[in-house]
Protein backbone atom coordinates (compact mmCIF):
# COMPACT_ATOMS: atom_id res chain seq x y z
CA UNK A 1 0.00 0.00 0.00
CA UNK A 2 1.09 3.58 -0.42
CA UNK A 3 0.21 6.93 -1.82
CA UNK A 4 1.46 10.00 -3.55
CA UNK A 5 0.85 13.74 -3.80
CA UNK A 6 1.24 15.53 -7.11
CA UNK A 7 1.26 19.31 -7.61
CA UNK A 8 1.34 21.27 -10.85
CA UNK A 9 1.28 25.06 -10.62
CA UNK A 10 1.68 27.24 -13.71
CA UNK A 11 1.96 30.98 -13.86
CA UNK A 12 1.29 32.58 -17.23
CA UNK A 13 1.46 36.05 -18.68
CA UNK A 14 -0.06 37.28 -21.90
CA UNK A 15 -0.50 40.64 -23.53
CA UNK A 16 -3.94 42.26 -23.87
CA UNK A 17 -3.48 45.56 -25.62
CA UNK A 18 -0.73 47.42 -23.77
CA UNK A 19 -1.22 45.77 -20.39
CA UNK A 20 -0.03 42.33 -19.23
CA UNK A 21 -2.58 39.75 -18.10
CA UNK A 22 -1.49 37.27 -15.44
CA UNK A 23 -3.05 33.82 -15.10
CA UNK A 24 -2.51 30.88 -12.80
CA UNK A 25 -3.33 27.20 -13.23
CA UNK A 26 -3.32 24.85 -10.27
CA UNK A 27 -3.69 21.07 -10.07
CA UNK A 28 -3.22 18.98 -6.93
CA UNK A 29 -3.76 15.24 -6.81
CA UNK A 30 -3.68 12.97 -3.78
CA UNK A 31 -3.87 9.23 -4.38
CA UNK A 32 -3.71 6.06 -2.30
CA UNK A 33 -3.14 2.56 -3.63
CA UNK A 34 -3.22 -1.03 -2.41
CA UNK A 35 -1.81 -4.18 -3.98
CA UNK A 36 -2.44 -7.45 -2.14
CA UNK A 37 -2.04 -11.14 -2.89
CA UNK A 38 -4.46 -13.80 -1.66
CA UNK A 39 -2.17 -16.69 -2.52
CA UNK A 40 -0.08 -17.54 -5.55
CA UNK A 41 -3.01 -17.42 -7.99
CA UNK A 42 -5.14 -14.41 -6.99
CA UNK A 43 -4.33 -10.75 -6.41
CA UNK A 44 -6.27 -7.52 -6.05
CA UNK A 45 -5.05 -3.99 -6.70
CA UNK A 46 -6.83 -0.65 -6.30
CA UNK A 47 -6.06 3.05 -6.50
CA UNK A 48 -8.29 5.98 -5.69
CA UNK A 49 -7.59 9.69 -5.94
CA UNK A 50 -8.80 13.18 -5.16
CA UNK A 51 -7.97 15.96 -7.64
CA UNK A 52 -8.26 19.69 -7.05
CA UNK A 53 -8.14 22.25 -9.86
CA UNK A 54 -9.27 25.86 -9.94
CA UNK A 55 -11.98 24.94 -12.45
CA UNK A 56 -13.17 21.89 -10.49
CA UNK A 57 -12.47 22.07 -6.75
CA UNK A 58 -13.20 18.38 -6.18
CA UNK A 59 -12.95 15.22 -8.24
CA UNK A 60 -12.93 11.85 -6.50
CA UNK A 61 -12.11 8.93 -8.79
CA UNK A 62 -11.35 5.22 -8.74
CA UNK A 63 -8.24 5.17 -10.90
CA UNK A 64 -7.93 1.39 -10.94
CA UNK A 65 -9.57 -1.62 -9.35
CA UNK A 66 -8.32 -4.92 -10.77
CA UNK A 67 -8.62 -8.57 -9.83
CA UNK A 68 -5.99 -10.90 -11.33
CA UNK A 69 -6.62 -14.65 -11.26
CA UNK A 70 -4.43 -17.46 -12.61
CA UNK A 71 -6.53 -20.64 -12.51
CA UNK A 72 -3.88 -22.52 -14.53
CA UNK A 73 -0.21 -21.77 -15.28
CA UNK A 74 -1.02 -20.91 -18.91
CA UNK A 75 -4.24 -18.93 -18.24
CA UNK A 76 -4.60 -15.44 -16.77
CA UNK A 77 -7.89 -13.62 -16.18
CA UNK A 78 -8.02 -9.94 -15.26
CA UNK A 79 -11.21 -8.01 -14.52
CA UNK A 80 -12.00 -4.49 -13.40
CA UNK A 81 -10.80 -0.95 -14.14
CA UNK A 82 -7.35 -1.10 -15.68
CA UNK A 83 -5.20 0.34 -18.43
CA UNK A 84 -5.99 -1.12 -21.82
CA UNK A 85 -3.39 -0.62 -24.52
CA UNK A 86 -2.39 -1.92 -27.90
CA UNK A 87 1.19 -3.17 -28.13
CA UNK A 88 2.49 0.23 -29.33
CA UNK A 89 0.40 2.40 -27.02
CA UNK A 90 -0.17 4.81 -29.91
CA UNK A 91 -3.66 3.70 -30.96
CA UNK A 92 -5.10 2.93 -27.54
CA UNK A 93 -3.68 3.66 -24.11
CA UNK A 94 -6.53 4.45 -21.73
CA UNK A 95 -8.08 3.33 -18.46
CA UNK A 96 -11.23 1.28 -19.17
CA UNK A 97 -13.55 -1.13 -17.36
CA UNK A 98 -13.25 -4.61 -18.76
CA UNK A 99 -12.17 -8.21 -18.87
CA UNK A 100 -8.90 -9.60 -20.28
CA UNK A 101 -7.91 -13.21 -20.93
CA UNK A 102 -4.32 -14.28 -21.54
CA UNK A 103 -3.31 -17.69 -22.90
CA UNK A 104 0.29 -18.88 -23.01
CA UNK A 105 0.82 -21.81 -25.34
CA UNK A 106 4.23 -23.17 -26.39
CA UNK A 107 4.25 -21.36 -29.75
CA UNK A 108 2.40 -18.11 -28.89
CA UNK A 109 1.03 -15.73 -26.29
CA UNK A 110 -2.59 -14.84 -27.03
CA UNK A 111 -4.62 -12.14 -25.28
CA UNK A 112 -8.25 -11.16 -25.74
CA UNK A 113 -10.06 -8.32 -24.03
CA UNK A 114 -13.35 -6.46 -24.03
CA UNK A 115 -13.78 -3.15 -22.23
CA UNK A 116 -16.15 -0.21 -21.85
CA UNK A 117 -15.51 3.51 -21.35
CA UNK A 118 -18.99 4.70 -20.35
CA UNK A 119 -18.48 4.31 -16.58
CA UNK A 120 -15.46 6.62 -16.38
CA UNK A 121 -15.95 10.15 -15.15
CA UNK A 122 -15.90 12.71 -17.96
CA UNK A 123 -12.90 14.74 -16.69
CA UNK A 124 -10.56 11.72 -16.70
CA UNK A 125 -11.46 10.44 -20.15
CA UNK A 126 -9.69 11.51 -23.33
CA UNK A 127 -11.97 9.56 -25.69
CA UNK A 128 -13.60 12.13 -27.97
CA UNK A 129 -14.55 10.60 -31.31
CA UNK A 130 -17.65 12.48 -32.44
CA UNK A 131 -19.43 15.83 -32.26
CA UNK A 132 -21.73 14.36 -29.64
CA UNK A 133 -18.71 13.56 -27.47
CA UNK A 134 -17.47 17.15 -27.84
CA UNK A 135 -20.91 18.53 -26.98
CA UNK A 136 -21.06 16.31 -23.88
CA UNK A 137 -17.80 17.84 -22.63
CA UNK A 138 -19.49 21.24 -22.31
CA UNK A 139 -22.73 19.82 -20.84
CA UNK A 140 -22.63 19.82 -17.02
CA UNK A 141 -25.57 17.41 -16.90
CA UNK A 142 -23.38 14.66 -18.41
CA UNK A 143 -21.13 13.07 -15.77
CA UNK A 144 -19.70 10.07 -17.58
CA UNK A 145 -17.37 9.63 -20.54
CA UNK A 146 -18.38 8.73 -24.07
CA UNK A 147 -19.80 5.18 -24.12
CA UNK A 148 -17.46 3.07 -26.25
CA UNK A 149 -16.99 -0.68 -26.41
CA UNK A 150 -13.38 -1.67 -27.15
CA UNK A 151 -12.28 -5.19 -28.08
CA UNK A 152 -8.78 -6.44 -28.72
CA UNK A 153 -7.26 -9.70 -29.90
CA UNK A 154 -3.47 -9.92 -29.77
CA UNK A 155 -1.15 -12.79 -30.69
CA UNK A 156 2.61 -12.82 -30.19
CA UNK A 157 4.68 -15.53 -31.89
CA UNK A 158 8.16 -15.30 -30.30
CA UNK A 159 11.25 -16.04 -32.39
CA UNK A 160 9.23 -17.14 -35.41
CA UNK A 161 11.75 -16.14 -38.12
CA UNK A 162 15.46 -15.97 -37.28
CA UNK A 163 14.88 -14.82 -33.70
CA UNK A 164 12.33 -12.22 -34.87
CA UNK A 165 8.95 -11.91 -33.14
CA UNK A 166 5.72 -11.63 -35.08
CA UNK A 167 2.83 -9.82 -33.46
CA UNK A 168 -0.67 -9.65 -34.90
CA UNK A 169 -3.24 -7.43 -33.22
CA UNK A 170 -6.84 -6.49 -33.97
CA UNK A 171 -8.44 -3.57 -32.16
CA UNK A 172 -12.14 -2.82 -32.58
Amino acid sequence: WGGFLYNDTELGISQLGNSPVWSIAQKDRLAVWLDTRFGPTFSLSAQGSYTFTLDRPYLFDIDSLKADWRPAPSLRIEAGRMTMSDFTGLVLNHTLDGLRFGFDVPFAKIAASASYSGLLLKPVSTIIMSRTDSADLADNAVYFAAPRLVEELDALFPQLFLRQDLRVSILL
